[in-house]
């Protein structure tokens, strides 16, 4: 789930502030994200560290973020369930994933 977005306010000492939306992604400097990880089927559980009972967050650049859900998926004590529809794309992009990480790391290695 994404909590905030962040970017980057411009000048010679840039300064990350904190945005409501954005059109664009690659302009955002990164995301903060709760994490959650495949429990079963479409059922998705909120990762927590060993030994703590708060939950798992990252701070995710723009570049590692793969695509957006296309419906709001039902939330219930720490786990996620998605929609079909949802559960397809990521079917689809964890049977793809070499060529995600190929792709990943084409950009990573890119110089402007």
């Amino acid at each position: 789930i994404v909590l905030a977005l962040y970017e980057p306010s411009g000048g010679k000492n840039v300064r990350h502030g904190s945005v409501d939306s954005s059109t664009n992604i690659c302009a955002l400097s990164y995301l903060a994200l709760q994490t959650y990880e495949p429990a079963l089927g479409n059922l998705f559980r909120a990762v927590r560290p060993k030994f703590q009972m708060a939950y798992s967050f990252a701070h995710v650049p723009p570049t590692m973020f793969l695509c957006s859900l296309a419906d709001i998926p039902a939330s219930t004590n720490g786990h996620l369930r998605l929609s079909c529809r949802d559960q397809d794309t990521y079917q689809t992009i964890l049977s793809n994933m070499s060529d995600v990480r190929a792709a990943l790391k084409r950009l990573g290695s890119r110089k402007d």
